[in-house]
């Protein structure tokens, strides 16, 4: 017995809509013109570690750090510029974030501290962003450059809409199986 007009209808819709979902996602997991380091580290009692990044004149950069373990869960954080100018410094710092422009092309060095502490070690986590985490939409079947959407905000909204696919397949599976 053929299906109702309807529903043919809409599986059709529903057909076209998933697989422009999944284009969109596979064009979102591309990897962006982004770099930088995502880093947990333990930082001893007593003790500084530095980190460097080769940043080219004109990118935008945001450092953002946590200390998840450890004493009052505070470091001392220091970002320098090539030149050794201080663009950022921090004391006793539980979490913060920072964003700058590099004014100039060359290795960039920001420096967790713990050396005021004398017996407590810290586990410090540190996201160094260099350059627009950006992602690409496909909109009217052209790129719109103008969409930037962060991946973590993105993932619970992809993972909802794959559900929602599912879930939806499934229903019209079985109600057309029936």
């Amino acid at each position: 017995m053929p299906r109702p007009r309807s529903a043919t209808c809409w599986a059709a819709a529903a057909g076209r809509w998933s697989c422009r979902l999944l284009a969109l996602l596979l064009l979102l997991l591309l990897p962006g013109p982004s770099g930088g380091s995502e880093i947990t580290f333990e930082l001893p009692d007593n003790a500084k570690q530095c980190f460097y990044e080769d940043i080219t004149q004109g990118t935008k950069c945001t450092l953002e750090f946590q200390v998840i373990t450890g004493g009052h869960y505070d470091v001392d954080c220091r970002l320098e510029d090539p030149d050794g100018k201080v663009l950022y410094k921090e004391m006793k710092k539980q979490y913060d974030s920072f964003t700058f422009t590099a004014s100039k092309n060359g290795t960039y060095k920001f420096c967790f501290s713990n050396e005021f502490s004398t017996f407590t070690h810290k586990t410090v986590y540190f996201d160094f962003q260099v350059g627009e985490d950006i992602f690409f939409i496909c909109k009217g079947g052209k790129l719109d450059l103008n969409a930037a959407i962060h991946m973590k905000y993105l993932t619970p909204m992809i993972y909802f809409f794959l559900v929602y696919i599912y879930s939806s397949y499934t229903k019209l599976w079985y109600s057309d199986s029936f």
